[in-house]
């Protein structure tokens, strides 16, 4: 699951990369790339920056891209670095993706309501089985290496 999840990560990251680089050079992404991120931040109720980003950037074209590919980059990285530090078994790490991955899973449970969409259920699930993966894995690391004195 960590690796589902840092491969998830790194798309995130390269499709903001790519999105950066394409307003950057040409100007003009195609606007089919903005609608694709808008319909992964609906379904994707952990996506909160992605989300923020689009509501933050209403009004504007170019930057908007921009900004939501700015956005994406971080997100994605932050996601990545955390799950593969985890994978590794860094101890602080560990920590903050268990904050920050059970944040995420109980912010997406609320975002997605009593009754929601077969596609925002499925993706809540996994944000949930994430952190729970996190969780066993710190659990894991502060059994495994005593506190130092």
């Amino acid at each position: 699951m960590l690796g589902a999840g840092a491969l998830y990560g790194v798309l995130e990251a390269t499709f903001g990369l790519v999105l950066v680089l394409a307003t950057a050079v040409r100007g003009h992404p195609p606007p089919a790339w903005l609608d694709a991120v808008k319909a992964v931040s609906k379904t994707d109720v952990g996506a909160f920056g992605a989300r923020w980003v689009l509501h933050a950037t209403v009004g504007l074209a170019r930057t908007r891209k921009l900004f939501v590919g700015i956005g994406l980059v971080i997100e994605g990285g932050v996601r990545a670095a955390l799950l593969v530090a985890v994978a590794r078994g860094n101890r602080t790490a560990t920590a903050v993706a268990g904050a920050v991955f059970g944040v995420v899973a109980a912010g997406g449970l609320i975002v997605a309501g009593a009754n929601p969409p077969i596609g925002t259920f499925v993706v809540a699930a996994l944000n949930v089985t994430l952190a729970v993966a996190v969780a066993l894995q710190l659990r894991d690391v502060l059994a495994s290496q005593p506190r130092r004195a």
